[in-house]
């Protein structure tokens, strides 16, 4: 116990030793006409700064190392493929590639990055080859790659989740690396990308609403993937924390015109729900949220002591709860009694909080009650 505290004691000597050498070398080192503090603020701007640059590098190499597993990924299955098509005189590889992401599906809000389809020439699995892969000496290196917007890296995950979804279902690549964690990470990439672009145009940054068209799209194409692979611990938490930012997005929007994009919020968290894995914490995070609200507005029209202030209710929450209450509803009629039944304790905490918000908030109680009225077990419901 003694040695415990004799090395707490050091540690903290230690650190004042250190802040005191800090604020010294940052008194030495001020310009002249500027003050200690002045220098120190400018000093730790700086050092944001440069952790944000930092943290921008990191992720782009990051986006571009996920690239060069998906080229890879795909070289081995078109690899096998090719050498099947040499008896079989290709047509199957073409049949396989004509699933792909059409022009027209792509060119809508396009971005205007390279998004061409896979040409056909008479060797069509050298084709697909040489188009997914580009040689060594051509491939667009990390300053290129910083130059893509996020539109063009979405639209190359796309068509990589389209043409894998196409190679995996041909049955001949069962003894292959079916690449689940590369297929994981690519659907996390693009939800990513789904809350970056909300966010922004929740903030009333983005400019062309009708720009998240494609993101609708994306949702699907992470729900068909998600719904093949069995995700690992670590990507479900990564998938549910994003889920968390794109509900506190649609919560949380204060724009006076947001109706388009709170709709396509919704419909993307309805699609990202079609995948059971990300459906079950979806549902569970809605809900949470909604029981949160009640309880926020239950305690917003209790009756104030003297000399306290009233809770401010939030409206914003309030109003947008409708569009989650939509989502809700979708995804659980989407599900099966045995997925509803897992949520029976979110069901029994919806079911106390109807009645005492039915006077003050019979609007929000009505909803309430469908939702508990969804979640309760079919046998249950006509009795």
């Amino acid at each position: 116990m003694a040695n415990y505290g004799s090395t707490k004691w050091r540690e903290a000597w230690h650190i004042r030793r250190a802040k005191l050498g800090v604020a010294l070398a940052v008194i030495k080192s001020k310009p002249a006409g500027k003050s200690a503090r002045e220098h120190a603020e400018y000093l730790a701007a700086k050092l944001k700064q440069q952790e944000e640059n930092w943290k921008s590098k990191a992720e782009d190499l990051k986006e571009e190392v996920l690239r060069l597993k998906q080229d890879l990924l795909l070289t081995k299955l078109l690899s096998k493929q090719r050498n099947g098509a040499e008896t079989a005189q290709g047509d199957d590889v073409v049949k396989l590639f004509s699933q792909d992401l059409t022009e027209a599906q792509l060119s809508e809000n396009d971005s205007g990055c390279d998004t061409q389809t896979l040409s056909l020439t008479p060797d069509p699995a050298d084709a697909v080859l040489s188009s997914t892969v580009p040689p060594y000496s051509i491939r667009p290196g990390h300053s290129s790659f910083h130059r893509d917007t996020r539109e063009c890296a979405l639209s190359k995950h796309m068509r990589f989740l389209q043409n894998l979804s196409a190679l995996r279902g041909s049955g001949r690549n069962t003894q292959m690396d079916r690449g689940d964690a590369v297929m994981e990470d690519t659907a996390l990439s693009m939800i990513k990308s789904v809350v970056e672009a909300h966010r922004e145009a929740g903030a009333g940054r983005l400019g062309d609403v009708s720009q998240l068209d494609r993101f609708l799209q994306a949702s699907r194409l992470v729900a068909q993937a998600l719904e093949k692979v069995l995700c690992k611990q670590d990507v479900y938490e990564k998938a549910e924390e994003m889920l968390e930012q794109l509900l506190e997005l649609l919560l949380n929007n204060s724009q006076l015109n947001k109706f388009a994009v709170q709709n396509n919020l919704t419909e993307c968290l309805i699609c990202l729900g079609g995948a059971s894995v990300l459906g079950s914490a979806l549902l569970k995070l809605g809900l949470s949220r909604i029981i949160g609200l009640a309880e926020h507005l239950w305690s917003a029209c209790q009756e104030v002591p003297e000399g306290q202030q009233p809770q401010q209710v939030d409206w914003v929450r309030y109003e947008n709860s409708f569009y989650l209450f939509w989502t809700l509803e979708q995804l659980i009629q989407a599900r099966s009694c045995q997925a509803r039944n897992e949520l029976h304790h979110l069901q029994a905490q919806l079911e106390k909080d109807v009645l005492p918000l039915s006077d003050e908030f019979p609007l929000f109680a009505l909803y309430m009650w469908r939702i508990e009225g969804l979640l309760k077990p079919a046998c249950t419901r006509g009795t």
